[in-house]
């Protein structure tokens, strides 16, 4: 920061009236001087803002920290910074007193109005002329036959026909009502009452009436019950001679049995427990019904399934049986011819193993289907 440049801003203003010319800090803005002044009211802000603001008051402190400890210095040393040390020994009173003008604020008074100088008196005087009547011509010819009164025209010329009433000062004469008529009954015409003036009554005045008789009653009785306490008067004299015991009519009691309620809830425990056991006894006879009906149910299901899955031989048609009577005819026929060529050299040629376990096995079948038969 300069201060050499902004020596302005930091000096203090002079005294008395001169002190509305003295400028404050730039940065001192008039939404700010607002805000001081409590002239606006503060919005709303966000955390970052108000962290900005707390950060711009910081330096705004520290920087008027160091513009007094500034200004300070400069009056005790005579207008010299802090900061330039300067030696004053190789410099002339002349240069001196020129490097401490530098920092002198440069004030310049202003005029003193022409007003004060002029004197001030209580009764103004107005310089314009008075103000004259004249005549004014209008700007339309006026129609004087228009005009209901006019010094050129008579009263006959006024009147819509031209005939004026003359104007008498004479009395009117006498002239007779004519008579009633009676031809009708006379009859008295509906007088009314007069209205009648009716007392006008608040329900707070009944009230009040009603509570004050109430407490003078209340009143009147409190004084004659002290007034009767006031009197002294002897009670009766209590009897000397020993009163006769009387019988008592009340019935004797009679000692009862202790009944505890603890005994009582125990028989009931008792009963409760006995009434549950019972209940479990049903519940399992249930459930061990339940399981043997189950068993039973599973050993014929097992039953059925072990007899489902045994083989059964179903009865063989007869064109199958006779097929197969041909087949084996067959079999015996080529059987016949292999035992006559025993050469075993040519029985390799005309069949093999496999023909061998056929022709067994044709043989168990036929011997199956003769026992079905």
């Amino acid at each position: 920061m300069n201060f050499e440049n902004n020596s302005n801003h930091f000096e203090e203003g002079p005294t008395s009236r001169a002190k509305k010319r003295f400028f404050k800090d730039a940065n001192r803005s008039t939404k700010k001087r607002k805000l001081d002044n409590r002239t606006e009211w503060v919005k709303n802000l966000t955390s970052e803002e108000i962290e900005l603001q707390r950060i711009e008051e910081e330096k705004r402190r520290v920087r008027e920290d160091m513009e007094r400890h500034q200004r300070m210095y400069n009056k005790i040393n005579g207008g010299m910074p802090s900061f330039t040390p300067r030696s004053t020994g190789f410099q002339t009173p002349k240069k001196r007193q020129t490097e401490e003008n530098i920092f002198r604020p440069t004030f310049k008074a202003r005029k003193i109005p022409k007003t004060m100088n002029q004197p001030q008196l209580f009764i103004r005087s107005s310089d314009r002329p008075l103000t004259v009547p004249r005549d004014f011509n209008l700007s339309s010819p006026v129609n004087r036959h228009s005009l209901c009164f006019s010094p050129d025209r008579s009263l006959q010329d006024i009147t819509p026909h031209g005939s004026a009433q003359k104007l008498s000062f004479e009395s009117p004469g006498f002239k007779a009502l004519p008579l009633p008529d009676f031809s009708s009954p006379f009859t008295p015409k509906k007088m009314f009452s007069p209205t009648k003036h009716q007392e006008f009554n608040l329900r707070t005045e009944i009230r009040g009436s009603a509570k004050k008789q109430n407490f003078e009653k209340q009143i009147n009785e409190k004084n004659v019950a002290e007034q009767n306490m006031r009197h002294f008067r002897a009670k009766t004299w209590c009897h000397t001679t020993p009163t006769p015991i009387k019988s008592s009519d009340i019935p004797l009691v009679y000692p009862m049995d202790i009944e505890l309620n603890s005994d009582r809830r125990a028989e009931q425990r008792s009963l409760f427990d006995e009434n549950l056991r019972e209940k479990e006894r049903r519940q399992k006879e249930i459930q061990r019904q339940q399981e043997e009906e189950r068993r039973i149910r599973e050993e014929q299901e097992i039953a059925e399934l072990r007899k489902s899955m045994s083989f059964k031989a179903q009865p063989i048609s007869r064109n199958v049986i006779r097929q197969w009577r041909n087949d084996s005819n067959e079999k015996e026929v080529v059987k016949n011819w292999k035992d006559e060529n025993a050469n075993p050299n040519m029985s390799s040629l005309f069949c093999d193993e496999s023909t061998i376990m056929e022709t067994e096995d044709s043989g168990m079948v036929d011997q199956e289907m003769a026992d079905a038969i």
